[in-house]
């Protein structure tokens, strides 16, 4: 049984990333750099931009799978991610990918004190977190998850935005 649990996790890990055609070769020099006159768009890339500006929303995790995850979403492009048409298909999978991850570790949890999962959500867990063993792999599918939705639901507002703006993707 430990052996499935920890197959699922690696295989919930290989799932929480995001597309191959995410790669870390982005610049940030597409983003708005100054606050715009439509306050939907204030700190968001222009519409052919990349994620770049989610930068500080991401903690910086040392772990070699996050920092891997974190650079290819800040280095992501809108044009990249334009042919996902069922963006709130993906959304939804990565959402309940991170629910059920945050099972797994809240179960494996041995600790006093407030799960890893509140520490991850509030910022607090460690930077140096290992993404190791059933609750450590739990945590980062977890955290990987939970930013592979927030990237693309900046890439719905976004559609949104550029579709109104008549700079359609």
């Amino acid at each position: 049984m430990l052996k499935q649990d920890n197959t699922h996790n690696e295989r919930q890990q290989r799932n929480a990333g995001l597309p191959a055609s995410a790669s870390p070769s982005g610049t940030a020099a597409n983003t708005v750099s100054e606050p715009s006159a439509d306050s939907k768009t204030a700190g968001r890339p222009v519409c052919n931009g990349n994620f770049a500006y989610l930068d500080p929303r991401l903690p910086k995790y040392r772990d070699p799978i996050l920092a891997n995850l974190r650079i290819q979403i800040v280095s992501n492009t809108m044009a990249k991610e334009a042919a996902n048409t069922n963006v709130r298909q993906i959304i939804q999978s990565h959402e309940e990918t991170a629910r059920q991850a945050a099972e797994t570790a809240n179960s494996t949890f041995g600790g006093p004190g407030q799960s890893t999962i509140q520490l991850a959500d509030s910022e607090t867990l460690s930077l140096d977190w290992r993404c190791q063993g059933i609750h450590g792999a739990a945590v980062c599918t977890y955290i990987a998850n939970t930013w592979a939705a927030m990237m693309y639901r900046e890439l719905a507002i976004m559609r949104s935005v550029c579709t109104a703006k008549g700079q359609g993707d």
